[in-house]
């Protein structure tokens, strides 16, 4: 489950997602700024790196992976099957 972040709204849903390896703690200390890859490469969805034991994973910003449509659909859908 994921909470995104809409116009003073926040959109409770599940996310399938194809694999994942483990879930690690990271502290603020472990943080750094999401890094540039030049102009052909979008990293806005990146909310930073960060270090877990000996790796370097990059954090995904949920608040911008999906679209505002994206999301709206989904809001959407879940009025349909509450009503």
């Amino acid at each position: 489950m994921v909470q995104v972040a809409r116009v003073n709204v926040r959109v409770t849903m599940g996310i399938i997602v194809d694999e994942v390896s483990e879930v690690v703690q990271i502290k603020a200390d472990q943080l750094e700024s999401a890094p540039s890859f030049g102009v052909s490469i979008d990293t806005d969805f990146i909310l930073g790196m960060g270090e877990a034991g000996q790796r370097v994973v990059m954090l995904l910003d949920v608040d911008r992976v999906l679209s505002g449509e994206e999301v709206e659909i989904v809001s959407q859908s879940a009025d349909a099957v509450t009503s």
